[in-house]
């Protein structure tokens, strides 16, 4: 666990003593990810497994083949994915499958839809950036950056009751406050602990604890402030405006899957200027404003993606 998480690890652990529902990684993915951290396994057992399971060997193969993965002529089997992918790839498209499974909630008061759409926009442009600033390990910058939101939705599949309770008559801009009251903890922070019980690596554990607040994240700034600079853009691009509901006495219908534009809150939060210009500019050598266009045209293969990943 990283070192500056120590002191919430007890009110963490705490919460997941008293959740109703503790969310697990699934047999075969999570099988195959153990296998990617054994020295001695190879990609093909790795794609064995994986292929025990037809609906995720399905999706994991619908998603190599989007702009998601990029993977050089269409791949039609498994094994011919993780060959082409390699380890860390393969680590990353694992749990782009079966983070949805992982994490489900019936919470009238999130818009899962909008959720997923920043979570995966913010992943694939926290790998550009993290590719173009030449990081060394760029699957790191997508996970955390897929992962970084799901905080909420984190909470609610723990405590479904408890967190739509918390929420009660709370107005969008409120949410993450309400939350904090109610569980002690930022969602970021509770969904940093999860993904430490889960084993996924610690700088990524640490960017989504501190994306909100790059500069204290004490081993890992620079990836945390990759994420925090991916997850504004997507936000001042309208991925992932409206994540949260307003309360059921403000609007007509209680089904999530069914939120208009009116059922949400305008946010006032100036995301264009939470965007680290230094940071583009040291991406792309050059004007950060075109290189933010050029992100922005990136999100544009966000629909083949989740229907990679939804269907």
């Amino acid at each position: 666990m990283v070192a500056a998480l120590a002191t919430s690890r007890a009110s963490a652990d705490q919460l997941f003593l008293e959740a109703e529902q503790l969310p697990t990684l699934p047999d075969i993915p999570n099988r195959a990810l153990h296998l990617l951290e054994d020295p001695d396994a190879s990609l093909s057992e790795v794609g064995d497994v994986i292929a025990l399971d037809p609906v995720l060997t399905a999706r994991c193969l619908r998603l190599v083949n989007s702009p998601t993965f990029a993977a050089r002529g269409q791949v039609e089997t498994i094994h011919a994915a993780v060959t082409r992918l390699g380890a860390q790839e393969v680590r990353s498209l694992l749990l782009t499958a079966t983070m949805l499974e992982a994490l489900r909630t019936e919470s009238t008061r999130l818009n899962l839809s909008e959720i997923w759409r920043h979570a995966i926009a913010s992943g694939v442009l926290a790998r550009r950036l993290a590719r173009d600033l030449r990081e060394p390990e760029v699957d790191r910058a997508y996970l955390a950056g897929l992962l970084h939101s799901l905080g909420e939705v984190a909470l609610a599949t723990c405590f479904p009751a408890r967190f739509d309770d918390a929420l009660r008559d709370i107005a969008p801009s409120g949410a993450a406050d309400a939350l904090d009251g109610a569980f002690g903890m930022r969602p970021s922070l509770f969904c940093a602990h999860l993904l430490a019980q889960w084993n996924l690596p610690a700088p990524v554990v640490e960017a989504v604890a501190f994306h909100e607040h790059p500069s204290l994240a004490p081993e890992h700034p620079r990836l945390a402030e990759i994420v925090h600079t991916a997850s504004a853009a997507c936000r001042a691009f309208g991925l992932g405006a409206g994540t949260i509901v307003r309360p059921e006495s403000e609007r007509p219908t209680r089904r999530a899957s069914a939120v208009k534009p009116e059922e949400t809150e305008p946010e006032d939060r100036d995301w264009q200027a939470e965007i680290s210009r230094e940071l583009l500019t040291e991406a792309c050598g050059g004007d950060p404003e075109r290189y933010l266009e050029s992100l922005e045209a990136i999100t544009d293969s966000l629909g083949e993606i989740l229907a990679a990943l939804l269907s």
